[in-house]
């Protein structure tokens, strides 16, 4: 298993991946693509410009893809995708239909669903509490507070809410 803890305090962490990976074109990736990195078999990530101080400074921001056992993706969290970096995901997705659904996971992280559920309309997507409520155009499926949400996806990923964290489940 790989364990992968995502953001900050005030996220959900994914856990663990699970399973056996060896369906992965993780080896074939390592020279293949530019933008997606992979960083074990069956989990990539991919890398975006997010600019603060007026524009000045780029911080960046990042989402992951975790392939599942039966080859499909589940997408943590949204950037903005270039043109390159699309092609690159919807060559590992096969334009979207290997994505078993996007979830956020990251309660202020919101900028960036618009434009992927435009670019990905059918999927499913699953967010926070303050995702649901401050992108109410997006038909969300479910909201990852829930337990039920959380464990969609066993026993390839194993979601938690780390002890001691603080997930915000309302505005401040």
């Amino acid at each position: 298993p790989i364990p992968v803890c995502l953001g900050s305090l005030r996220t959900l962490a994914v856990t663990q991946l699970k399973g056996n990976f060896s369906h992965s074109p993780f080896l074939r990736m390592t020279s293949e693509y530019k933008h997606l990195v992979p960083i074990g078999p069956g989990f990539w990530n991919l890398r975006g410009s997010f600019k603060v101080a007026l524009g000045l400074v780029d911080i960046g921001t990042h989402m992951s893809f975790a392939q599942l056992s039966d080859g499909r993706f589940l997408v943590i969290d949204t950037i903005p995708l270039t043109p390159e970096s699309k092609k690159e995901v919807d060559h590992l997705t096969d334009n979207g239909s290997k994505i078993a659904a996007v979830i956020g996971t990251h309660p202020y992280h919101t900028m960036y669903f618009r434009p992927f559920f435009s670019a990905y309309p059918t999927l499913q997507y699953y967010g926070t509490p303050r995702h649901l409520r401050v992108i109410p155009d997006i038909p969300w499926a479910g909201d990852v507070n829930e337990e039920s949400v959380r464990g969609l996806w066993e026993p390839d990923v194993s979601m938690r809410i780390p002890a001691g964290s603080e997930f915000v489940t309302r505005e401040l």
